[in-house]
């Protein structure tokens, strides 16, 4: 185990590895993609620019698409385009008392906001990451 994970790690905590979740699907008409919780920012790269697209976000292509988003996500799209954050349209997450939740703007809106730049901190994100803004 890498020494940084492992001074992170509480006894008794229940570690979910998610990298074999990495499939990105791309909704060309409506301009989404849809990232499993174990994506990079590489696979999420491919695929969009596959789809003759790009997401606004990472400029480290190894780095895991959900902390990316959920810590901000400055990318050099960011000054035309924001934060990848500014582009997260939906979240599925657990919460801290275990349940599966949705959220976005209409859906558990509290959460939506509460989850902009909290990173790992506030829950985890599990299903997909549901970004817009392909340009």
């Amino acid at each position: 185990m890498d020494w940084l994970v492992s001074r992170s790690l509480i006894p008794g905590l229940i570690i979910v590895d998610l990298s074999e979740l990495r499939e990105v699907r791309i909704d060309s008409g409506m301009q989404l993609a849809y990232a499993q919780g174990g994506a990079t920012w590489e696979d999420f790269d491919k695929a969009t620019t596959a789809a003759g697209f790009v997401g606004v976000g990472g400029t480290v292509n190894h780095t895991g698409i959900g902390g990316l988003i959920l810590g901000g996500g400055y990318g050099y799209l960011t000054g035309q385009y924001g934060l990848a954050i500014d582009n997260l349209v939906e979240a599925t997450m657990v919460v801290a008392d275990g349940r599966i939740v949705k959220t976005s703007k209409e859906e558990n809106p509290d959460l939506f906001w509460g989850i902009r730049g909290t990173a790992h901190q506030m829950s985890r994100l599990t299903g997909q990451v549901e970004a817009a803004t392909l340009a």
